[in-house]
């Protein structure tokens, strides 16, 4: 899925959702509305890492050739892993969610939870 599919779709889904409550109809639950926030956010980030090694390497190789252009490639050197790294660790928190609703283990969102998870997920 084309994270420009998630943006457009996330306004529908929730129109529907109203839409459903309005006609008495069943709604989503709770766990499962969490369940589909929390696909929807991993098919995002799925799609971001997948992209920003490609645009360091468009950025190195095709758009800073000239040296007056050296500061924003060097901008791009620190800002692009550091970018990637941060989108990893939110994939990895968003996993840990997802798992966490999905096995119904309970546990409170908050700091900590990938421990917390893994913690349960070993007790069990």
């Amino acid at each position: 899925m084309d994270w420009t599919f998630v943006i457009l779709m996330t306004p529908i889904l929730e129109r529907q959702v109203t839409a459903i409550k309005a006609r008495s109809a069943p709604a989503l639950s709770r766990r499962d509305r969490g369940l589909l926030r929390y696909g929807l956010e991993l098919d995002r980030l799925s799609s971001d890492l997948q992209i920003i090694p490609t645009e360091l390497r468009m950025a190195i190789r095709n758009y800073y050739v000239q040296p007056e252009r050296w500061p924003l490639k060097k901008f791009h050197l620190t800002y692009q892993p550091e970018h990637f790294a941060f989108r990893i660790h939110a994939f990895r928190e968003k996993v840990f969610g997802f798992v966490n609703l999905a096995l119904e283990l309970g546990i409170s969102y908050g700091p900590g939870l990938t421990g917390r998870v893994v913690d349960e997920l070993k007790r069990r």
